[in-house]
């Protein structure tokens, strides 16, 4: 009887005690994983089989005790720090796939009860903003796209790619936050405290000033419209169109002061900087940059000047009709500047009949739309920068 009982655990031992054994496993694995092929789901889902089942010998390697004594000092810096990364770097992506499994299942429900209604967008829309983004690297993916979409050598951008840029600005700093919020950066809180929560603080602020110079641009262009609507060509409308004119030149000087307060900034950016620093404060330090080339971009839409000469009219026509011309010359901002300059001009001369009124509404309402948009943005980014200053700040707090 005895016999059997030493059958039953002969067969209950561990096969792999060895670091050979582990190593066959191991090797089996890194064919089905090459670097370069993409590789189809089924193949992902059964590597993570065989992977829990090669760290399962891999914890029947670490109980044995013949390694005990000779293996555990070299672990300690190499293995344990990493093997927490490991950790962090799993329960983040299993987070992802409950988020996405998440969003997945409401996204159904949703076509399920609106089917093809226009309301089914709004959700369509939430579905694909999933933070995907929490390692450096990936960071540094959205980061480079940016940079490729403001070079810094063009100095003049469309309208379009500067209310572009802020949306994909605003998305790059989500995941920049979901990044900070990962418990494996902890360890360097202490080296961002100078280098980067001083400058989100003036980020944030700069940003709150162009806000406030949109609002402003915003209140002027509508009482300009209202006038218009009221007085037509009136000679009374003279004084509104110059106190519109009035308002840009000091709202010109206004965008000069932010201007050299993110001049400043980024030169003090730029002094900090040094091949030593952690990659992590490597990435976020080019993120401020970023930030302050984008803020410069909509300070420049802002800060558009035009000059006018007498019977500048035609050349007006032609800025405000020919798209081409328009996406070279001047933006919306620079289209209505000159078009007022060129039209206190006429009326001044007594030359009212030369003016297309329809025209200079036209641009009106073209600054106004455009206005909304960049308002719509940079309220979007506006909080995106406080959560992630408030992360940045709260990061620090725990270390």
């Amino acid at each position: 009887m005895a016999t059997p009982q030493i059958h039953v655990r002969s067969i209950s031992l561990p096969t792999s005690l060895h670091p050979t054994n582990v190593e066959v496993e191991l090797q089996k694995l890194n064919p089905a994983f090459p670097k370069v092929v993409p590789i189809s789901s089924e193949a992902i889902q059964s590597g993570l089989v065989n992977l829990a089942e090669l760290y399962n010998s891999v914890e029947e390697l670490t109980r044995s005790s013949s390694h005990h004594q000779d293996d555990a000092k070299s672990m300690e810096d190499s293995l344990i720090d990493g093997s927490i990364e490991l950790l962090d770097s799993c329960s983040s992506i299993r987070e992802l796939f409950q988020m996405i499994k998440e969003n997945v299942q409401s996204l159904q429900s949703a076509f399920r009860r609106k089917g093809l209604d226009s309301g089914i967008q709004s959700d369509v829309a939430t579905s694909i903003s999933l933070p995907t983004s929490l390692h450096p690297s990936n960071v540094e993916v959205e980061l480079q796209k940016l940079k490729s979409a403001f070079p810094k050598a063009v100095s003049i951008l469309s309208s379009e790619a500067i209310q572009s840029g802020l949306v994909s600005l605003a998305e790059l700093y989500n995941s920049v936050e979901e990044l900070t919020r990962s418990s494996s950066h902890h360890l360097h809180a202490k080296s961002m405290e100078d280098s980067l929560i001083d400058g989100s603080i003036e980020l944030l602020d700069s940003c709150s000033s162009i806000k406030e110079l949109f609002q402003m641009i915003k209140e002027n262009v509508q009482t300009l419209q209202s006038a218009f609507r009221r007085k037509g060509l009136d000679s009374s409308i003279q004084l509104d169109v110059a106190t519109y004119v009035n308002f840009r030149k000091k709202m010109n000087k206004c965008v000069a002061k932010t201007l050299k307060t993110l001049k400043n900034l980024e030169q003090h950016k730029n002094i900090g900087s040094n091949d030593q620093i952690d990659n992590f404060v490597r990435v976020l330090r080019e993120v401020s940059g970023i930030t302050i080339a984008i803020f410069k971009g909509v300070l420049g839409f802002l800060s558009c000047r035009t000059t006018t000469k007498t019977g500048g009219w035609n050349l007006v026509s032609k800025v405000m009709v020919t798209k081409s011309v328009a996406s070279d010359v001047v933006n919306e901002v620079g289209s209505v500047d000159f078009a007022l300059n060129c039209f206190q001009v006429k009326m001044r001369r007594n030359c009212g009949e030369d003016v297309d009124l329809q025209m200079v509404q036209k641009g009106l309402q073209s600054l106004d739309s455009r206005i909304e948009g960049f308002e719509r943005e940079l309220e979007r980014l506006f909080r995106q920068l406080v959560q992630t200053r408030v992360t940045l700040l709260n990061t620090l707090a725990h270390c």
